[in-house]
């Protein structure tokens, strides 16, 4: 028998329920993306106990979903009946029902692993089962279903935190009223905030020791502990010599070496991820003005985050918009990609593939993150199975993007049938996180709806700017960027040049002109537009070209002053001339959305 569990409500559960104070908002974020992993492994522990099983009865635990291979018998069927029930009951007792942990089960004889053709009927089995499970959680409709109307008792108020939970009493994060699960949310969030010596360990819920650092919640009948190194805080060799302690977990991130290894002697679990960390002191750096200040080595606030691509210029100005940058994606058709994968299909070819994919998000993500110094500042909300949803600086986040990217490509070794698409999408920072989600949410859908001009689904895109271009055209995008810089110019340079009465070798471009050309690129955009029945051209967007030329020749001439002679006359017309080419036929002319999105990235990095 194979056993599936799927976590029911994940975006909910992450980015859900409005918070009536921002305090511990990153924490927070990330204590509830670790804890979906956290509550499949112990909804998979809790089926394994059940079951009598060995840990390696467990194939699977990734992104929210597990997979048990199990005898196929009357014990082993009502084991799986128990542990629903146990499930759901939690569920709606501490949640109200808002998610689940939806379990299937199918048949399966020994030649459906091995058999031509038999293991993809044996999936698609259990696909439907757990489509139905779906629709039956909780039991609603059964004999001896929950009350549809549970007893809330909110005498001390909503959770601060979020606002479908009531208050427990007593209990305060930082002064606001909490739920256990939102308390236990943040604290996870905390540990995980540099887990280079963190271990979670997992006790039977009647024979948990009284330690710091246990979760407030018993989940299935297990409590959690977070705790330090076996050399700070011991190896609870007694409780695990009984067998009150199941699990112990080293959530240690693979090091930024090259050469580290990902192994401590403790089972290792992909629960933590990178998170900014403050490096130096930001009170320090002008950027960060009027902030709360973080000391070094503590977790950056989104604040922090939105402020860190900002650029400080000689004169000591700050430039730059302040923003975050939210990135969500998938890899595309990953069911498909399973359905045509090489050779015979198979268990072990099914599960192999699976942990490779996980691997990639898991741990070499956190490793790159943690690798290079430019990349540092990204936010992991979660990565792992077949999707990802970062938060960083906005143009950081954009960045990591194109190297996320490349090194998928690379992982599966340019095989040109495998890659992902993604959505991008900017927010301040004060923004509700579920919007974020949304936004980013939005965008992804763009980049998946990607089609060629003959309609056929094409995918392998990235949304962003109101723009969808495919990744194997973003080099035109790196190009653009290139042409806008080369015409930028060094405004410090270009002041000298001016108090020493010389004329300048080219326009340093102003915001105006950037805001000008993105006019001229949508005057373009409508006009290649396809049309619907009634819809007219609008005469005056065919008009873009001479737009062009005035007004390069109007911001050249108010940049530099008019040429004074003919040397200096041909030097405007040539920079004039250069900008048309750059801007007009390559960029504007040829370029379309990939010179929308160069436009808008200087746009905003110049914004004052």
């Amino acid at each position: 028998m194979l056993v599936q569990g799927d976590f029911t409500g994940i975006q909910q559960f992450v980015f859900g329920g409005a918070a009536e104070t921002q305090k511990k908002a990153a924490r927070l974020l990330r204590g509830r993306s670790a804890m979906v992993s956290l509550l499949t492994e112990l909804a998979a522990l809790a089926l394994l106990d059940e079951l009598a099983l060995p840990p390696t009865s467990q194939i699977l635990n990734a992104a929210g979903k597990f997979l048990i291979v199990a005898p196929n018998c009357e014990n082993a069927r009502a084991a799986v009946a128990r542990v629903r029930e146990r499930l759901d009951d939690w569920f709606v007792a501490e949640t109200f029902g808002l998610f689940g942990i939806a379990l299937a089960a199918t048949a399966a004889s020994p030649e459906d692993f091995v058999a031509d053709g038999r293991f993809a009927a044996v999936q698609q089995r259990l696909w439907e089962e757990l489509e139905v499970a779906k629709r039956r959680i909780f039991a609603l409709a059964g004999t001896g279903a929950p009350e549809p109307i549970r007893a809330a008792d909110f005498a001390f108020g909503a959770c601060r935190f979020d606002g479908r939970l009531p208050a427990a009493p007593g209990l305060e994060v930082d002064r606001e009223g909490a739920h256990p699960l939102s308390a236990d949310a943040i604290a996870l969030g905390a540990a995980l905030a540099d887990p280079s010596d963190t271990r979670l360990l997992v006790f039977r819920a009647d024979g948990a020791p009284d330690a710091t650092g246990m979760l407030d919640l018993d989940y299935f009948g297990y409590r959690v502990l977070l705790t330090g190194s076996a050399d700070a805080t011991g190896n609870f060799g007694a409780f695990a010599a009984d067998g009150r302690l199941r699990r112990a977990f080293d959530l240690s991130l693979p090091g930024p070496e090259a050469d580290a290894v990902p192994w401590s002697g403790y089972a290792r679990r992909a629960i933590a991820a990178h998170v900014p960390v403050a490096g130096h002191d930001p009170a320090a750096d002008p950027r960060f003005d009027g902030l709360e200040p973080v000391a070094r080595g503590q977790m950056l606030t989104f604040e922090h985050l939105a402020r860190a691509d900002r650029d400080v210029l000689a004169d000591d100005r700050v430039v730059g918009v302040e923003a975050l940058g939210v990135l969500k994606g998938d890899i595309d058709d990953l069911g498909a990609l399973f359905a045509r994968m090489p050779g015979k299909p198979s268990f072990a070819r099914f599960a192999e593939l699976s942990r490779r994919v996980n691997a990639f998000f898991t741990l070499w993500v956190p490793h790159r993150l943690a690798a290079d110094a430019t990349l540092r500042n990204i936010y992991t909300v979660f990565a792992g199975g077949d999707d990802f949803f970062f938060i960083g600086p906005w143009r950081t986040t954009r960045r990591f993007a194109e190297a996320l990217r490349e090194d998928f490509r690379r992982y599966v070794a340019e095989n040109p049938a495998i890659h992902f698409s993604a959505g991008y999408a900017m927010a301040k920072p004060g923004f509700p996180v579920r919007q974020l989600a949304s936004a980013a949410d939005d965008a992804l859908e763009q980049a998946k709806g990607r089609k060629a001009p003959d309609g056929k689904p094409l995918k392998d895109a990235i949304a962003l700017f109101d723009s969808v271009i495919g990744w194997a055209e973003w080099e035109r995008v790196t190009d653009m960027m290139g042409r806008l810089s080369r015409h930028l110019g060094d405004e410090v340079r270009r002041s000298a040049r001016e108090d020493e009465g010389r004329d300048g070798d080219g326009a340093a471009l102003s915001s105006g002109y950037l805001y000008g050309l993105l006019r001229l690129a949508e005057m373009k955009r409508r006009l290649d537009a396809p049309r619907g029945e009634g819809e007219r051209i609008r005469p005056e967007d065919a008009l873009w070209r001479s737009h062009l030329f005035y007004q390069t020749r109007r911001h050249v001439e108010r940049a530099d002053g008019r040429a004074r002679d003919d040397e200096a006359r041909r030097r405007q017309d040539a920079a004039i001339l250069a900008m048309i080419r750059d801007f007009g036929e390559e960029g504007i002319g040829r370029s379309g959305d990939a010179f929308r999105i160069a436009l808008f990235d200087q746009i905003y990095a110049r914004r004052d």
